[in-house]
């Protein structure tokens, strides 16, 4: 069996478990997104795409807050810069995020649940999508696509998110365990939301642990390891601060074996 009808092979049987938040996210051209989950007498971001370390923290909010604002469920509610509507809503970005939020569309699913739409508004179809796109997101695998052909350079690497993610849960919630479990987990999925629209097909990543991920990198050209990472450090710091440079990595070398792709790819 040749290397492009392995790969062929692993995309059909991957595509079954892909990431239909990332699928989701490209449908509707979404570039930031969140959502808000009651947590007995509070608001706090439950999944997101688009957010910083420091704007999740900041989704932190009352429910008070959003009665006040949000009167009812199943409505799109719209607010602007532009008519002044926006202001009460640009606590919950950081100082780098604040000024590149024009607009907020916000739907209300029920009392357990917020949709928030940045910089366009929400539609019925995203509102329809998004429930059934959150659930399956967790496997973070991309397709890998047929025009992988001999000439191509298989780079196989791992990385691991860990350190990065508990400096911060430490650092920012020393003494609230319970929200601090809840960040770190919201925070990796932003990460690996991140990282999978970095290595989009034909490159490929499967999540190997709540943190890791094994990662095939399939360029034209053999580009050196110090150069990966430094563009990965400088794609991170952008969501973790200087937190990036405790991104741990570990580089395989390059493979043309398919039995060895297909074990390095395979969901744990």
């Amino acid at each position: 069996m040749g290397l492009r009808t392995g790969l062929l092979y692993k995309a059909e049987n991957l595509s079954k478990s892909d990431s239909s938040f990332l699928s989701f996210l490209k449908k509707h051209q979404i570039d930031c997104i969140f959502e808000l989950q009651f947590f007995s007498y509070y608001y706090f971001c439950s999944k997101s795409y688009g957010l910083d370390a420091d704007s999740i923290l900041q989704t932190n909010s009352t429910k008070a807050f959003w009665d006040g604002i949000i009167t009812s469920e199943g409505k799109i509610f719209n607010f602007t810069k532009e008519d002044n509507s926006l202001a009460p809503f640009l606590q919950f970005f950081s100082f780098e995020l604040k000024d590149t939020i024009n607009s907020l569309s916000v739907y209300k699913y029920d009392e357990e649940s917020i949709l928030i739409l940045c910089n366009k508004n929400l539609t019925e179809e995203i509102i329809k999508d998004y429930p059934a796109a959150k659930g399956e997101s967790r496997q973070y695998l991309s397709e890998i696509q047929t025009h992988i052909d001999d000439k191509s350079i298989l780079s196989l690497f791992s990385l691991d998110f860990l350190e990065c993610v508990e400096n911060l849960g430490e650092e920012k919630l020393k003494n609230n365990e319970n929200l601090k479990i809840e960040y770190e987990k919201v925070l990796l999925n932003e990460l690996f939301t991140r990282l999978q629209f970095h290595f989009s097909s034909p490159s490929a990543i499967a999540k190997t642990s709540k943190s890791a991920a094994n990662i095939l990198f399939v360029s034209k050209t053999k580009i050196p390891q110090d150069l990966i990472v430094s563009q990965l450090i400088k794609l991170f710091e952008k969501i973790i601060g200087a937190s990036s440079e405790l991104i741990s990595f570990n580089f395989l070398g390059e493979s043309r074996s398919i039995t060895e792709i297909k074990e390095f790819l395979k969901v744990i």
